[in-house]
């Protein structure tokens, strides 16, 4: 026959093994969260190149909106190796930039790492394909 006594000397094991746990848990927790917060303060040393956005309420200025083109896109980019283009669309509505279409909120990120030209074709405006062209960092 068991008593309480013995059941409880049961216990004692598992409840420190929970709090051990529990301790490690937290621990984790505190060094994910410490790590991401260097994460935000670091700078990796990627360059940022050019950012382009939507402002918002730029749909409802357009006829017809991911048709037409709600920002003036350069035809011709130039970016050194590593840099990035991005566009964001700060509107409640999809929105067209240049070549490309942008659901409301949406950003799109392009780092470019080879260097060569690029050609992204506008299939509803041919005058608004880009060009890109990728050069070797300048020192």
């Amino acid at each position: 026959m068991t008593t309480n006594s013995d059941t409880a000397e049961r216990d004692i094991p598992r409840q420190r093994h929970r709090t051990i746990l529990i301790a490690a848990g937290l621990l984790l927790v505190i060094a994910v969260l410490s790590l991401g917060g260097v994460a935000l303060l670091w700078d990796g040393g990627e360059q940022e190149g050019m950012i382009l956005v939507i402002p918002e309420g730029s749909a409802a200025t357009l006829d017809y909106p991911t048709i037409d083109s709600a920002i003036e896109v350069p035809t011709d980019l130039v970016f050194e190796q590593g840099e990035t283009l991005t566009i964001r669309n700060d509107d409640t509505e999809a929105n067209r930039a240049g070549p490309w279409v942008l659901a409301a909120g949406e950003s799109l990120r392009m780092r470019f790492d080879t260097p060569g030209e690029f050609f992204y074709l506008c299939a509803v405006d041919a005058s608004e394909s880009v060009t890109v062209t990728v050069v070797e960092p300048s020192t």
